[in-house]
């Protein structure tokens, strides 16, 4: 079976998305997973593999895939329907800018999230850490991380 075909079938029911910046309660474009019709909030998770980092581009954040000093991300989730996961495509510039990757949570849930490739961020800052529940991890709050701050 061909990847598309794979894909095609995946998207006709909801699935899981993480979301750790811009798309979360109270920033920005939250306004794409605001409707309960067509996006679930489940609740606030972590990563469970430490295998990222955050990244700063100012107003919002990137998280790229790292094999040496990884963290944990707090982010949420969401179920999302087909029609909310193309959307944000389009927001996150997939496939050509962040990259939907499935990735695994802290409670054995399997969800997309939106991952940059290192090229694209290897000037950027740093995203302070936080101890969360004693696991260290990259969280984003908002008006903290802007890039005048740093």
């Amino acid at each position: 079976m061909s990847t598309r075909v794979k894909e095609e079938v995946l998207f006709r029911a909801p699935q899981h998305v993480f979301v750790y910046g811009s798309l979360k309660k109270g920033f920005g474009n939250h306004h794409i997973l605001s409707d309960k019709a067509s996006a679930f909030y489940c609740g606030h998770y972590l990563t469970k593999v430490a295998s990222f980092e955050m990244r700063s581009y100012g107003g919002f954040p990137a998280i790229t895939n790292t094999l040496k000093n990884g963290k944990k991300i707090s982010g949420e989730l969401y179920l999302c329907t087909p029609e909310t996961i193309e959307r944000l495509d389009s927001l996150e510039g997939h496939p050509h800018w962040y990259k939907r990757k499935r990735i695994l949570m802290d409670d054995g849930t399997w969800a997309f999230t939106y991952i940059l490739p290192e090229e694209h961020t290897t000037d950027l800052p740093l995203v302070e850490l936080t101890n969360i529940d004693g696991d260290e991890a990259y969280r984003w709050e908002k008006g903290v991380y802007d890039v005048t701050n740093i």
